[in-house]
């Protein structure tokens, strides 16, 4: 597989090298270009959002976390309220 290394400059200026396959290197080229954005700008934008996407907490597991002492239940007297408010149905 045939690669193109760019270089990339973090907010402290450093400097990093990345090896990327040929074909996406040059879709990468063109869409930088269409965009007005350099290849730097272009690649830190994209690993922005790939973080931004894939990073996300565990809202399921944040969430049992909060409520995992919280009694659930639900009170006998307000489901028997609910149930009996419901339309009969025939089936």
């Amino acid at each position: 597989m045939q690669t193109n290394t760019t270089t990339a400059f973090d907010s402290m200026s450093m400097k990093n090298e990345l090896a990327i396959p040929s074909e996406i290197w040059e879709a990468a080229q063109q869409l930088a270009g269409k965009l007005g954005l350099s290849a730097n700008e272009l690649f830190a934008t994209a690993l922005s959002d790939f973080i931004r996407r894939y990073g996300e907490v565990d809202i399921t597991a944040e969430l049992d976390k909060i409520y995992s002492d919280t009694d659930s239940a639900i009170d006998l007297v307000l489901g028997a309220m609910q149930f009996t408010s419901l339309p009969q149905e025939k089936w």
